[in-house]
């Protein structure tokens, strides 16, 4: 059943298990430098992971976040990210999709279906998303990835 969400600019989202949507997330985390942007989109991204070894509690759709008991769902909505960071994940999608076709592993399907939607959506209209003072609370504004 789909748990992890990720909104696409033409507001359609691509949603894998947790397990896949985990993974994805790690893999383009792990292949961002430590270069000021970049950085701040893996720091972005770790925050919206769990990070079991520090006591976070796995639930499946969500994690429990140790440090607050606060429920974290999975669900990231790109029409909130600055363009800057959306320019380098997908650019980091993509090479990690270029290496996966050369390599590939049992996960190479999610990181070939994420960047297919994406691809899609490229040639679709841009859906507004909704205020984010109208029901969204993102807790990672802070560092500039989202508007």
């Amino acid at each position: 059943m789909a748990s992890g969400f990720i909104t696409l600019q033409n507001g359609k989202a691509w949603s894998p298990r947790w397990t896949g949507y985990d993974i994805v997330l790690k893999t383009i985390m792990n292949n961002l430098t430590d270069n000021e942007k970049e950085f701040e989109l893996k720091s972005w991204i770790e925050s919206v992971l769990p990070n079991i070894e520090n006591g976070d509690e796995e639930c499946g759709y969500c994690f429990i976040r140790n440090a607050d008991g606060e429920n974290v769902l999975r669900e990231i909505d790109t029409r909130f990210i600055k363009n800057d960071y959306l320019v380098i994940f997908w650019n980091t999608l993509e090479k990690i999709v270029a290496e996966q076709k050369k390599s590939g592993n049992d996960f190479s399907f999610l990181f070939f279906d994420l960047f297919a939607e994406y691809k899609t959506c490229l040639l679709e209209k841009n859906v507004e998303a909704e205020n984010l003072d109208e029901g969204k609370d993102i807790k990672y504004k802070p560092i500039g990835i989202y508007y």
